[in-house]
């Protein structure tokens, strides 16, 4: 089924939840900055955390089958720019035949702005409207214009120490860029993402891949590794209305690496070209 059709019927019975929980108190969202003022000429992080309500989640930039990613508005000074949302490793959802990407609990997403030497003025008002679409049973879109204003120096700014936490943990669950170079054929069926064979993961753990863009693969059915030719073969189901024209395959290699004892997703950026 088209994930826009999916959508919708979510948002159709999504009126009982409405009765019960306002959008508003299903997800809080925050904007905290990792140093406490911005340096000129310079660039400063900042996070737009969103709590959700337990049990309840929101999506990732692909959100799978259905859902919506969350989107972030910037207002800023006219000189002042930001960059792309650096999205942490998502959780994997399953409803039935409806796979989907995002978030449960909690989750922070990083911004990088940009400030140049010449701005003059001493504070920086930063404001962002935040957008997302919050599921658990049924979906409720929901939205919060965030706030902040921080200070502006020539010296170096000193770390916020209250979100000193929130920005190490969150960096620990974004992916790395892939060591390793991929490529991949794709037929009317299949996607075929070719990797070395010491890309693969540690024995015993599980290997899929969830693409960028949410139009390339079926995400519910199943993926397969294989070791052809001395190389990592991961066979994707090719989506119906994937583009035939795609050249190059960006996504996330996903992987569960033993830690601690236990099974951690982990992930590496592949950005895969096309041979076929």
């Amino acid at each position: 089924m088209p994930r826009s059709i999916v959508y919708l019927l979510m948002l159709a019975f999504s009126a009982q939840a409405l009765a019960a929980d306002a959008p508003s108190e299903l997800v809080q969202a925050r904007l905290v900055a990792e140093k406490a003022g911005v340096q000129r000429g310079s660039s400063a992080w900042l996070a737009v955390e969103l709590d959700m309500k337990p049990g309840w989640h929101t999506y990732w930039r692909n959100p799978g089958d259905a859902g919506l990613p969350t989107t972030i508005k910037w207002t800023l000074p006219a000189e002042v720019t930001a960059g792309s949302i650096v999205w942490p490793i998502p959780h994997r959802f399953v409803s039935r035949s409806i796979v989907g990407f995002g978030y449960p609990d909690r989750v922070a997403l990083l911004t990088q702005l940009h400030v140049p030497r010449a701005y003059a003025a001493k504070t920086l008002p930063v404001s962002a409207a935040v957008s997302w679409l919050a599921c658990e049973q049924t979906c409720i879109p929901g939205s919060q214009t965030v706030t902040l204003t921080l200070p502006v120096t020539d010296a170096q700014p000193k770390a916020n120490r209250q979100a000193a936490a929130l920005f190490k943990q969150t960096r620990e669950h974004l992916a790395k860029p892939a060591a390793f170079a991929a490529t991949f054929a794709m037929d009317r069926s299949n996607i075929r993402l070719t990797l070395p064979a010491d890309a693969a993961a540690p024995a015993g753990s599980s290997v899929s891949f969830y693409p960028y863009d949410s139009s390339l693969i079926e995400h519910a059915a199943p993926q397969r590794a294989a070791l052809v030719d001395g190389k990592v073969q991961v066979t994707l189901y090719r989506s119906p209305v994937a583009n035939d024209r795609v050249s190059t395959l960006d996504g996330l290699l996903m992987y569960d690496a033993p830690a601690a004892g236990a099974q951690k997703p982990r992930g590496v950026e592949v950005s895969a070209q096309r041979t076929k």
